[in-house]
């Protein structure tokens, strides 16, 4: 099982690619529902969903691959780092994403709504 990891980060990035496509084709029933409710175009939020979906998908790809490059010893501790940054990173930039399109469409953004909330 000296690929263990690397083959658990592509099954899991192969799912999230999946779930990513299916969001994509325009499928909102596959959102959470209080979210998609607030939206006017359903069918474009739900491909901007999907791209970010695809981009967090990216992360565990990422770490497998780094996994893969040399002894698992030695390669543990970057591919988890790889793993935590390219998470941390892509759902950051999907966020700002989704803010500056709802701007742009009027919506409130996603921070305005929670605390709003609160």
């Amino acid at each position: 099982m000296e690929y263990g990891f690397s083959i658990l980060m592509f099954c899991f990035s192969g799912v999230l690619l999946l779930y990513a496509g299916l969001v994509a084709m325009g499928n909102a029933g596959l959102i959470l529902r209080y979210r998609a409710a607030r939206v006017k175009d359903k069918r474009k939020y739900t491909r901007q969903f999907g791209r970010i979906l695809a981009l967090v998908a990216c992360a565990p790809a990422l770490s497998g691959a780094v996994a893969m490059v040399g002894d698992m010893d030695r390669t543990v501790l970057p591919a988890m780092a790889t793993l935590v940054l390219g998470t941390v990173v892509a759902i950051t930039a999907g966020v700002k994403m989704m803010n500056r399109d709802d701007e742009q469409r009027g919506n409130r953004s996603a921070a305005e709504n929670i605390s709003g909330r609160l």
